[in-house]
């Protein structure tokens, strides 16, 4: 039989044609077609049709109720598919009364709910968040992203959130180990990001070779409304473990370089360790030191070929600041007490920085508070408990910094297990003991503010500063 009528009055949206047409029976809507044939039902939604075109609405339930398949394919699509990717809505709602198949997948595995979000077809994410199956929710295409992770890609802000109320899972990991709020992170959309995190979203979450929420981060620059230091301080907050892999152990340096002093602040408050790293030409070093490469890399290098602190790191930049915030919490390295004060070089270099001509006076300055430091260090040697703690954190951290090789070693050999945090809550040592190594003590939370005029006592106390600065906003 012959469907050319019925498909002329579909295309000009002659219901009454329509009906006329399949009373004749001079069509057929019911049997599989060729695959040359155009399905009337694929006709109607495919071709012409509109949000909002009443006409074209009717039409579908009138071939539906004379039998058309609900779930008929073309090119690999039913009419679910082709509805929830054009923004059909109406279609949808009355859809499930005919039997559709709102869990069908096509070849790439993708589901009228992953393709109504990728294209950001909020309706239509919203009624088949509450009608599909819990399985169908959390399916996931060939390239292992599950609608949710979709929306997070592609911003799609209210499909998000339809998603999270539907209780999506929030974890899941494509085919390269990214959740949706890593790939949140990696397209800068802020308000996804925060609807992810303030949803519960898994903040610890190791991809292929180690990379991280902090290291996802790390590759973006604060601009406009992504405010990387806000996030990274939030995520910190909500208990992210920054000892976790490998590639987040020398990001500290990179920060005392960039000047970022509320994550410096948090990340030593959440238990990072200070850690000695080589200074070197390595592309790690070099991407983690950020714009400071080339001029402080060679300074670096002519001064000691031992690996340096964050303290030392600190000292050459002429920031004073931080030195002193690190000296006041014991965040000290091997480096520190066995080479920094006996290091002439570290004294020369700060001392031409003081001598340079057309020097910044504020840079000058900041170098003679620094030869001040190196001076109050030599004149007050350690004490006994601060060398105790450094040599337990050197120890537990001295397997840290291996650097694995993508092509010979396993993506698993990135991730450090246990972590820092892990080893130090296993020490069979009073409880402030772990706080005083793990840097969570009042004296940590000091605002950054202060640093400048910090004093080196055990006996000031201080409460947790949560400013505006402090909080990175």
């Amino acid at each position: 039989m012959d469907n050319s009528k019925l498909l002329r009055a579909i295309c000009v949206r002659d219901i009454d044609q329509v009906k006329q047409v399949l009373k004749s029976g001079q069509c057929t809507i019911g049997r599989r077609l060729a695959f040359a044939e155009l399905h009337p039902v694929i006709q109607c939604i495919k071709f012409g049709y509109w949000a909002g075109d009443a006409r074209g609405c009717e039409i579908l339930k009138i071939l539906l109720q004379h039998g058309a398949d609900i779930n008929i394919q073309y090119l690999g699509k039913t009419i679910v598919i082709f509805a929830a990717e054009l923004n059909h809505i109406d279609c949808l709602e009355f859809f499930i009364n005919f039997g559709a198949d709102l869990g069908f997948t096509t070849q790439d595995g993708e589901t009228a709910l992953t393709i109504a979000a990728r294209k950001g077809n909020a309706d239509c994410v919203k009624f088949l968040t509450e009608h599909v199956s819990h399985e169908t929710l959390n399916q996931r295409n060939n390239d292992g992203n599950t609608a949710l992770m979709i929306a997070a890609l592609h911003d799609r802000i209210v499909c998000l959130r339809h998603l999270v109320q539907a209780g999506a899972d929030l974890d899941v990991k494509d085919k390269h180990g990214h959740t949706a709020l890593m790939s949140a992170v990696h397209i800068k959309s802020a308000d996804a990001v925060k609807l992810l995190l303030d949803s519960g979203a898994c903040v610890n979450t190791v991809a292929e070779y180690g990379e991280t929420l902090l290291c996802a981060l790390f590759h973006h620059e604060k601009s406009g409304k992504f405010n990387t230091c806000k996030i990274i301080i939030q995520a910190l907050h909500l208990g992210l473990d920054s000892t976790v892999s490998r590639r987040d152990l020398q990001r500290l340096h990179s920060i005392v370089a960039s000047e970022e002093d509320a994550v410096l602040r948090c990340l030593v408050m959440n238990g990072f360790p200070p850690l000695d790293v080589e200074c070197d030409a390595s592309p790690v070093f070099l991407s983690n030191l950020g714009r400071y490469t080339m001029p402080l890399l060679e300074s670096l290098c002519s001064i000691t070929p031992e690996p340096i602190s964050p303290l030392t790191l600190a000292l050459l930049l002429a920031r004073p600041c931080v030195a002193w915030y690190f000296i006041a919490n014991n965040f000290l390295t091997r480096f520190d007490a066995v080479q920094l004060c006996w290091n002439n070089k570290v004294r020369q270099y700060l001392q031409k920085q003081i001598d340079k001509q057309n020097a910044d006076l504020n840079h000058s300055r900041k170098a003679k508070q620094c030869l001040e430091v190196l001076d109050f260090l030599s004149a007050k040697p350690l004490s006994l408990h601060t060398l105790t703690l450094i040599a337990i954190s050197s120890v537990l951290s001295q397997d840290l910094l291996h650097n694995p090789s993508h092509s010979l070693e396993s993506k698993e050999s990135w991730i450090c297990q246990p972590s820092f945090k892990e080893k130090v809550n296993k020490l069979n040592i009073p409880p402030s003991l772990k706080r005083e190594l793990l840097h969570q003590t009042p004296l940590s939370s000091i605002c950054c503010d202060f640093w400048d005029h910090i004093p080196i006592s055990k006996d000031v106390l201080y409460s947790v500063c949560k400013c505006s600065e402090c909080e990175g906003i």
